[in-house]
């Protein structure tokens, strides 16, 4: 199960959303994160051991976090 400061390594995609904000007017935006391969690789405990074998999960989750500021996707490393 994926928790805060558990090292993963996602593989998917990345979809922005911005829209304006009909009762205060205000830009809002989005990153919506669809991954297609999760790889833990970190024992379940999220300790940084090694000892635990990488698992691999195929299944697909989107993950969605709302933001104001609009994300420049030139800046993303991939």
């Amino acid at each position: 199960m994926l928790s805060k400061g558990r090292r993963v390594l996602i593989q998917g995609r990345l979809r922005q959303d911005s829209w304006e904000d009909k009762d205060t007017g205000k830009r809002q935006s989005r990153i919506e994160v669809t991954a297609s391969d999760v790889t833990f690789l970190d024992g379940p405990s999220g300790d940084n051991s090694g000892s635990a074998t990488p698992k691999t999960t195929k299944k697909e989750e989107v993950v969605t976090e709302i933001d104001d500021k609009p994300i420049d996707l030139s800046e993303i490393p991939f």
